[in-house]
């Protein structure tokens, strides 16, 4: 009786695991009602014309990530430049005003498609890279556990849900190991001063020193 048991038991995780292969379960999934885009007819990045530093740096980093999540190596281009073809819109381009993405707070993130394009925009400091790791992470099932330990799926078509977000915290603060390094700060959307995020992709909280903890006796001193 054990033995069967113990056999029905492997047969139960054999099917379990079957199922996890073929079935992804992605539980940062956004709620709502979501639009089909064809992700592989999509071989352009468009920036604004006149772009700053960060949407240059942000949509360098999505190149890379575009062309291993779906074969397509995307060519970046100014948003002049996109003559009619299906892109990703990235900053604060003229597709995203005319789509009425209005542009979130700092850390903020907008995200649109209309099946066909898809739209980002971000706020002034981590915004816009915070919005290309929503996308990946909530809508494309991304993953960074450790700092070499990134899960980067493999992707034809995908379900996009438009949505607006803005941290209500400004300090994101896991604060265990790889969460200090920037790498894994900037793909999991956290902040905090022990983890020096890049200023070409908006920078981090800079707070710590005398102020980090312990600080009654300064803040209110004795005398």
């Amino acid at each position: 009786m054990p033995s069967r048991l113990l056999c029905l038991c492997f047969g139960v995780l054999a099917a379990c695991a079957a199922v996890a292969e073929t079935i992804p379960y992605n539980a940062l999934a956004p709620a709502g009602d979501g639009i089909a885009v064809r992700l592989d007819a999509i071989a352009r990045i468009a920036i604004p014309d006149q772009p700053t530093e960060i949407e240059k740096a942000v949509a360098g980093l999505a190149a890379g990530y575009w062309e291993k999540i779906t074969g397509v190596k995307p060519e970046v281009v100014a948003e002049s430049a996109v003559a009619g073809q299906p892109a990703i819109y990235l900053g604060d381009t003229r597709r995203a005003e005319e789509a009425g993405v209005v542009k979130p707070g700092p850390d903020g993130v907008a995200i649109r498609s209309d099946g066909r394009d898809l739209v980002l925009r971000g706020g002034a400091r981590r915004g816009l890279a915070n919005t290309w790791f929503t996308l990946l992470g909530e809508d494309f099932g991304y993953r960074c556990y450790w700092l070499d330990e990134e899960v980067i799926p493999e992707l034809k078509t995908a379900t996009v849900v438009n949505r607006d977000y803005t941290p209500a915290l400004r300090l994101r603060d896991p604060y265990y190991e790889p969460s200090f390094h920037e790498l894994w700060s900037l793909r999991n959307r956290t902040n905090q001063a022990w983890s020096p995020v890049w200023d070409i992709y908006g920078g981090y909280m800079k707070y710590a020193g005398f102020a980090f903890a312990h600080t009654y006796h300064r803040l209110l001193p004795p005398e």
